[in-house]
């Protein structure tokens, strides 16, 4: 992966989960004004790094801050 991999739109789609909120690549499209297609690239490169997960075992969509990256335990 290239040292690009923290854009300062993935750092943004970081710091929404960060509260435990669940996003869809939808979401991030409509948030930010992007493609779907950057959008899913977002989270596929998120989850790559081990960052996120997906929401629940439906595999629907929805992306959530992995627990293991609590920083502060």
């Amino acid at each position: 992966q290239p040292l690009n991999t923290f854009t300062p739109r993935r750092q943004q789609i970081l710091t929404i989960m960060a509260d435990g909120s669940e996003i869809s690549a939808t979401h991030i499209s409509q948030r930010f004004g992007c493609s779907a297609g950057t959008a899913e690239r977002d989270l596929k490169v998120l989850k790559e790094q081990g960052l996120v997960e997906a929401a629940n075992a439906k595999q629907d969509g929805l992306y959530r801050m992995r627990a293991s990256n609590d920083l502060d335990g």
